[in-house]
């Protein structure tokens, strides 16, 4: 008996939640391109798409990886290209040359407030 009340709540509370979660189209905006989605998941704010509909609208698929732009290999574009040498003073003042660094790999981070 209290399998079954178990089981009747568990079945109440997946149909609230997919009750909460309103079905409807949608269109997304994505490099200037827009898609047309018949129907998508709009849970609490949020915009849930299928797998395919995000390769549809956007290019990118999702892989073991992680999510990728179809058709593109990174390490490709990233090895032809070649950064410009430049130097930069530390926080200390101590000099350093992008050039210094070739070979290894490095994080660059950036800020500005314009």
């Amino acid at each position: 008996m209290l399998a079954r009340i178990i089981a009747a709540m568990v079945m109440i509370a997946a149909l609230s939640v997919a009750a909460a979660a309103k079905e409807s189209p949608a269109t997304i905006v994505y490099d200037d391109v827009a898609s047309q989605l018949d129907r998508v998941n709009v849970d609490a704010g949020q915009l849930w798409i299928t797998p395919a509909d995000l390769t549809r609208a956007t290019g990118f698929v999702i892989k073991p990886q992680g999510v990728c732009r179809e058709g593109s290999d990174q390490r490709q574009g990233l090895a032809s290209l070649r950064a410009p040498n430049f130097t930069l003073p530390d926080m200390d003042g101590k000099v350093h040359s992008l050039a210094d660094f070739r070979g290894k790999k490095v994080l660059l981070v950036t800020w500005a407030s314009w």
